[in-house]
């Protein structure tokens, strides 16, 4: 029998520790008995954690998968050995990150379902492009009919003049399908079209197709931008970085409404 070494757990609390993390009951089980008997076959294994022999070929191969355990030969014999459970903190942080990043369409689909508002709050530079990342993330989810983002914004000019930490980013190699509508400034008009074609700021920034605009008379112009999608108003103020993202349809809607007014005023 391949036992090496013997250490104590209280497997009950240990396992279910491992089961919040996301392996099973029997995973759990079969990865504490490793660590208490520094490795074993599968009859050892299978004896130390109280589980059926022909049962625990299933479990295995998903540990193995999970680089939980490594499997050696021993004369014979085919050792499972266990991996170091730092192991245990990598995929805890795999899963976490993956959550995150799922997090997001969670949200949206309670929203559509809901009339409660979700808003996200980010400021300062150290949420900078944290904020940017998920204004990307959101205007990629746009599909079909719901693919226009209307933007009462400011040029790109005039957000890189605002602090050099909007010149800090890595445009996205591929366009994502969107038609984007912009009321500008119209002092912010430059006599140079190729700098009106980087305007405005996100157009640049996420490699945005090139967008219709028109401009206002600066006697309204204005220091911050709003950003309206089907369901979301993103609302930016660049000089104090301060960013908020609310998903609301009706208010989404509303601005929507208020933004086609104005553009079609200005024609």
């Amino acid at each position: 029998m391949y036992i090496y070494n013997v250490k104590i757990f209280d497997t009950r609390n240990e396992a279910e520790i491992l089961r919040d993390l996301g392996l099973s009951n029997r995973e759990a089980l079969i990865y504490l008995a490793a660590l208490q008997t520094g490795g074993g076959t599968i009859t050892d294994l299978a004896e130390v954690a109280k589980i059926e022999r022909t049962s625990i070929y299933y479990h295995l191969k998903r540990l193995l998968t999970l680089k939980l355990l490594k499997a050696i030969t021993k004369g014979s014999h085919q050792v499972y050995i266990p991996a170091d459970p730092d192991r245990l903190k990598e995929l805890n942080e795999k899963n976490q990150k993956e959550f995150h990043l799922f997090f997001p369409v969670l949200q949206e689909q309670f929203t559509q379902h809901s009339s409660k508002s979700m808003i996200e709050f980010y400021q300062g530079k150290e949420e900078l492009n944290k904020f940017y990342d998920r204004m990307y993330q959101i205007l990629s989810m746009l599909k079909g009919d719901n693919n226009v983002v209307y933007i009462l914004g400011t040029s790109y000019r005039h957000v890189v003049e605002t602090g050099p930490d909007f010149l800090n980013f890595e445009k996205p190699k591929n366009k994502i399908n969107v038609i984007v509508k912009t009321i500008l400034p119209k002092g912010q008009k430059s006599k140079d079209p190729k700098r009106n074609a980087m305007d405005p700021y996100i157009v640049t920034r996420f490699n945005l197709p090139k967008a219709q605009i028109r401009y206002i008379d600066d006697k309204y112009k204005y220091p911050g931008a709003i950003v309206v999608t089907s369901d979301r108003v993103i609302q930016i103020d660049y000089k104090n970085m301060n960013y908020a993202i609310t998903a609301n349809k009706n208010l989404a809607t509303t601005w929507r409404m208020f933004f086609e007014y104005i553009w079609n005023t200005l024609r």
